[in-house]
């Protein structure tokens, strides 16, 4: 496929609708979050509150039939114009087998 010449991102996207979880690697707490779209470098999602960019997280959703969770490094965080929310930009960092397979299966249908 190819990509609209305005296009910045270096892998397309897919939209997502699927309630996942944020979980704090250090503190081990878990926030919901709201799934927008992925792609094999990265993913977005809406946050109830703002994470820093660079900061390291990890992520568990729902893709197809399974369940995924790997690190992610956000790339960027701004406001949400429609709702309380934070809309964040993160990439997939060091995904492998399992949960990239699942992803890789997903972009496919």
């Amino acid at each position: 496929m190819e990509k609209p010449k305005n296009e910045k991102r270096r892998f397309p996207r897919k939209s997502i609708a699927a309630t996942g979880e944020l979980v704090d690697a250090i503190a081990g707490g878990a926030s919901t979050i709201a799934m927008l779209d992925i792609s094999l470098g990265g993913i977005s999602f809406l946050s109830p509150f703002p994470l820093l960019r660079g900061s390291s997280w990890l992520i568990r959703f729902p893709i197809g039939k399974e369940v995924v969770e790997g690190p992610i490094q956000v790339v960027y965080c701004v406001k949400h114009s429609l709702t309380d929310a934070y809309r964040l930009g993160a990439e997939l960092v060091g995904w492998e087998d399992g949960p990239m397979t699942a992803v890789e299966d997903y972009l496919g249908d």
